[in-house]
Parts: structure tokens; sequence; C-alpha cells
């Protein structure tokens, strides 16, 4: 049983505005493998719940971010069951504010076109070609159903995948796909 976590904090001073310290975020990661083949992990985070304006309520600040099993197939092939990050690009996999490698969000992930999150069954699987890693994933979605603790607006149902091609050691190059319902 592994527990850990992160948290992002931000102060704002806008124009002819009260100034504003926030803690926008506080995960906690927690992730037990009771198997060598079967691994569980939960992000449960808390957004904007406490500042210097003042303390919301936690109704809406609670959430599970990721709740899942992962099922090691193989040594190269992962089936997954949950909710988890829609795999759509680089951005949206890695959201955690200490994992970016820039100081902002690229503006395209601010105004979303599909939701950041899925609820359903993943495969992944990579392959070596060539001496470099192919990696693809395939998942499909059905939020409406599963996904009742969510309050956010996300898929009713969707079907997705991403390839990624690592060409160096320094560059890769990748494609999603994505159909959904909102």
């Amino acid at each position: 049983l592994n527990i850990g976590g992160y948290f992002n904090a931000s102060y704002q001073q806008p124009e002819s505005l009260q100034e504003k310290t926030t803690l926008d975020e506080l995960s906690a990661f927690i992730t037990w493998s009771p198997h060598q083949r079967l691994r569980f992990f939960a992000e449960v985070e808390v957004n904007e719940w406490l500042s210097t304006v003042g303390i919301d309520t936690l109704d809406n600040a609670i959430r599970a971010e990721r709740l899942y099993a992962d099922l090691l197939l193989t040594e190269t092939t992962t089936l997954r069951l949950g909710k988890f990050l829609t795999p759509v690009g680089r951005w949206n996999v890695t959201h955690a504010a200490p994992l970016i490698w820039t100081t902002t969000r690229p503006l395209v992930t601010e105004r979303r076109l599909f939701t950041s999150h899925a609820s359903g069954i993943m495969l992944t699987q990579r392959f070596v070609v060539a001496e470099r890693n192919l990696n693809n994933s395939f998942y499909a979605d059905d939020s409406a159903d599963l996904d009742v603790l969510d309050n956010e607006l996300g898929f009713e149902n969707g079907l997705g995948g991403r390839i990624e091609f690592e060409i160096s050691d320094h560059l890769q190059l990748g494609a999603s796909f994505i159909d959904f319902k909102n």
C-alpha cells in the first residue's frame, strides 16, 4: 500500500481587486498491489476549497479524479477498468501541476473540447519496433452509467484511442482519436 500526493497553491492580485491566495489542489494518491498482476489506484482531490477570501463548502470540491484497477495480462498488455484520464494528447494524461513541463497550461487545455475523464475499460499495449517503443491505447466509455459520483459534465459514452511512436530518446510522434456523446 502506497500513499502519496501533492498540493498546488496560487496567488493573484488583479488590478483594483482584492488579492487572493488559494489552495488550488490537494491530491492524495493511493496505490495497492495485492498481486503482481493486479493494481488498484485512486486519486482523490480537493479543488479550490480554501482561500484567503474564505472557506467554501466541500460539496463540489471533493472528487475522485481517478479510480481504477489495472490487470497486467502480459508484460506488454494491460487492461484497465474504472475512471481514468482520457488519453487524448500529452496534456490530458499529465494533469497534475507538479508534473507538467511549463509554468502554465496551453489555452487549448483550459477550454476543453471533451471531458478530461473516461469511465469504462481501456486496453494498453506496447510493441517494440526497430528497438523503439510503439504504445497504443484503446478505450470505451460509459460515464452516464458508471460515473455516478462525478460533479463535472462528462461523457455520456465514447470510444477512442491513442498511438505513440518513440522516434528517438527525446522525440515521440502521436495521434489520438475520440468519438463521444455528451
